[in-house]
């Protein structure tokens, strides 16, 4: 493990050495992950590949620390971590899509940053909704560095709720379609 560090108010960054998967993930698929067999029994925990990076053969994860990672929480950098993947279908975004509108809260945002990182050197309008329950609480600001165009949204300041993020959406899109070829 190279990194295993505090990324907001109750996530952790976990990055990990692993060429294979950095090279063979798709957008959207995860890994499971545990503490080296070392360190006693744990169950793997699924976790969504929150970017990779085939050049350097690196992947990153985000989790919450709860009674199934607090041993993971606890590997130091340098100790080994069990990491098998990357498993599920993945993602694929049509080589005609435009735009597309990313929406993710928590570990969710984890399949749609690997989607902006896929776009990033494609002709696509990314935009981005980030939730969380208070600014501190959300994730996912990477997806800016891939070009989308990042709005935040959370519970404290009422701009998460359906409704008023459903309004926000309309505003923000629907006066801007799709050009049809």
């Amino acid at each position: 493990m190279l990194v295993n560090r505090p990324l907001s108010d109750h996530y952790r960054l976990l990055r990990f050495s692993a060429p294979t998967i950095a090279e063979r993930a798709r957008a959207g698929q995860f890994v499971m992950v545990s503490p080296d067999a070392e360190s006693g029994p744990v169950l793997p925990r699924p976790m969504a590949i929150y970017t990779r990076d085939a050049r350097s053969g690196v992947a990153d994860i985000v989790y919450v620390v709860g009674a199934g990672t607090t041993a993971l929480s606890a590997v130091a950098v340098g100790e080994a971590v069990v990491v098998t993947g990357p498993l599920g279908r993945g993602f694929t975004v049509h080589d005609d899509t435009e735009r597309i509108l990313l929406i993710g809260r928590g570990v969710g945002v984890g399949a749609m940053t690997t989607v902006a990182q896929d776009l990033a050197g494609r002709p696509v309008r990314v935009a981005a909704v980030l939730s969380g329950r208070h600014d501190a609480s959300i994730i996912g600001a990477d997806v800016r560095a891939c070009r989308a165009d990042v709005r935040r949204v959370t519970d404290a300041d009422g701009t998460s709720g359906v409704p008023v993020l459903r309004e926000r959406l309309h505003r923000a899109f629907d006066g801007d379609p799709p050009q049809q070829s």
